[in-house]
């Protein structure tokens, strides 16, 4: 049996367990004992005087897609993460820049919406919530939910689709792809369900390695709720924009966001009038991500979740090759 195949076998096994464990306890403390009997790590996350992460539901203005979330504001708190009782990290109580953490919702249509809320992590001290080494220490980490909408399965939703981008992104042979590992979480004493522990979107060399002078924006429907933080390019669907990742959104100039907007605008117009588009893109990447779309039979290779990232933006010169990638069904690379 292949380490994939072996990987998925261990995940059904250990939801099935889970499930029954769980039905057949009537405490929290039960469903804590029982998560600590299988092999997947437990996280307990304790915030400050047991305050709740919280948010606001908003919908999308005239002429705009999608329902989103805002005042989805950061909780301060400790994390534990145990194995069969014993420790693999403990944040320590929460104390700003020192030590702790801090939590809170995140996401679009799935902040909105799921009951099982996706969580996006951000730890005071860097580290390896995926034990890896201490080159993959990092302060941002998103928990995502287990629970995945898909029109094509018997009640529309599926537990398993991130795992299953992930399977043939690494096949196809993708560019960066966000690192992951399945753990049970109990917040404040409740048990919240199984979630992916998952490394975020961000700069970073061992995650999208780009320069001080580079760039990571998203082909977002949700721009907005960004508070004006985005911009649009002449070919672009009227019902997207382009946010950002890096430089973080309070950092964009307007020097920075015009050109930014003139290389994609560059990029758009050469694609638009069949010009030579592989002084700006990486054609075998791009044919990966493309490939990935195909064989999932996603919806989103045309639209949202789409992220693109360059190296650099040099003044001197025409920018060379950018670099794209998608989450969830994985990234390809640009030039």
């Amino acid at each position: 049996m292949s380490s994939e195949r072996r990987r998925i076998s261990i995940v059904v096994a250990c939801l099935l367990m889970v499930v029954v464990m769980c039905a057949q306890s009537d405490t929290d403390a039960d469903v804590k004992h029982a998560c600590e009997l299988i092999d997947m790590p437990l996280l307990s996350i304790s915030t400050i005087d047991g305050e709740e992460p919280t948010c606001r539901v908003v919908t999308a203005p005239e002429g705009c897609i999608g329902t989103s979330i805002a005042d989805n504001k950061y909780v301060g708190g400790r994390m534990v993460m145990t194995l069969h009782g014993d420790t693999l990290y403990d944040s320590g109580e929460y104390e700003k820049s020192v030590s702790g953490m801090r939590i809170k919702i995140r996401g679009n249509s799935t902040g909105a919406y799921l009951n099982q809320h996706p969580y996006k992590i951000k730890l005071s001290k860097k580290s390896d919530l995926l034990r890896r080494g201490d080159e993959f220490k990092h302060k941002e980490w998103l928990l995502l939910s287990m629970y995945t909408w898909n029109v094509k399965m018997t009640h529309e939703y599926s537990n398993l689709l991130n795992l299953a981008g992930d399977v043939v992104a690494r096949t196809v042979g993708t560019a960066w792809s966000p690192r992951y590992d399945f753990v049970n979480m109990i917040l404040n004493g409740k048990y919240q369900g199984m979630y992916y522990l998952m490394e975020s979107v961000a700069r970073d060399e061992c995650r999208i390695d780009v320069s001080k002078a580079g760039f990571i924006i998203e082909h977002d429907p949700f721009f907005w709720n960004e508070d004006g933080h985005f911009f649009k390019t002449n070919h672009q669907a009227a019902a997207y924009g382009y946010t950002y990742k890096y430089p973080d959104k309070d950092d964009v100039t307007d020097d920075v966001q015009d050109a930014i907007a003139e290389y994609m605008n560059e990029f758009e117009d050469c694609l638009y009038s069949d010009g030579d588009v592989a002084q700006y893109i990486d054609m075998e990447s791009f044919a990966k991500w493309i490939l990935v779309h195909d064989i999932l039979g996603t919806d989103d290779g045309a639209g949202c979740n789409k992220f693109l990232f360059k190296y650099d933006m040099p003044t001197d010169t025409t920018p060379p090759a950018g670099q794209c990638c998608r989450r969830s069904c994985r990234y390809h690379r640009c030039r």
